[in-house]
């Protein structure tokens, strides 16, 4: 009976701990935060005095997964219902951002699948920041690299493959990690969606003579940051881990008494 326990927790210390990504696992983040207030593009004018308004309003959803083909971490950024009545001529997502930790911290650009990504897309790493107005500064950011081809994607999707410059002790968790910059909060995930129509509920005033992108009572909604800063929740995996170690102690201590 003892071997047979050891047996079994030995099994789930693999799954859980990380050693091997035989489970499939998939996490999502809803984006509720913008950077624009001064357009009140939450429709929620009490929120104009907030640098990065929340008001519960999802705007985009970040999934990360590992259940496609073996060796690969999976994004899908997908934008909300929210725009489905806003939608202008080259409407979508321009930019994605994300941070590393863990064992992805040796990412490079090399390691995200271009195979993935929409034609003349591609990814820039820079451990250092990359500022993503307002929302802070991210490890890595998916955009268009190059002339020709959407220039707007919703979903985007892009994969990391873990048989490059990465290992495959990277989890799903490793690529969900606070902005290095919390001037303004730590975001999880910044994305930059553009081409929808005018959200400024309170622009241009009559007594604007020309469109100043530095002045809110001048200036156009067209393009925003959104992002988020939830806590990271705890994988499904560890759960199933302590109710399973739990089990086989009661378990083992029936059997010796």
């Amino acid at each position: 009976m003892r071997k047979s326990v050891m047996s079994a927790l030995c099994a789930m210390l693999t799954v859980a701990g990380g050693v091997s990504q035989t489970y499939a696992a998939s996490v999502s983040y809803n984006l509720t935060y913008s950077n624009n207030a001064a357009g009140h593009i939450s429709g929620n004018p009490s929120l104009v005095t907030d640098d990065i308004p929340n008001d519960g309003t999802t705007y985009a959803t970040v999934t990360i997964d590992n259940e496609g083909a073996a060796g690969l971490i999976n994004f899908t950024v997908a934008l909300s219902s929210f725009w489905d009545d806003k939608m202008d001529t080259g409407f979508g997502i321009q930019s994605f951002g994300f941070n590393v930790n863990g064992a992805a911290t040796g990412l490079v650009a090399a390691d995200v699948d271009t195979s993935t990504l929409p034609l003349n897309w591609g990814a820039t790493v820079d451990l250092s920041g990359i500022n993503q107005d307002g929302l802070g500064a991210f490890d890595a950011t998916i955009n268009k690299t190059g002339t020709g081809g959407p220039n707007r994607q919703d979903p985007l999707e892009f994969s990391i493959d873990l048989g490059l410059n990465q290992t495959l002790t990277d989890g799903i968790f490793d690529y969900v990690a606070d902005s290095i910059a919390a001037d303004n909060g730590s975001f999880l995930f910044a994305v930059h969606i553009a081409g929808f129509t005018d959200q400024n509920l309170d622009a241009p005033l009559a007594s604007c003579t020309t469109l100043d992108a530095n002045n809110p009572d001048c200036n156009l909604l067209t393009s925003v940051w959104v992002g988020n800063n939830a806590v990271v929740p705890v994988p499904a995996a560890v759960w199933l881990f302590g109710s399973g170690l739990i089990g086989l102690v009661g378990l083992a201590r029936r059997k010796k008494a």
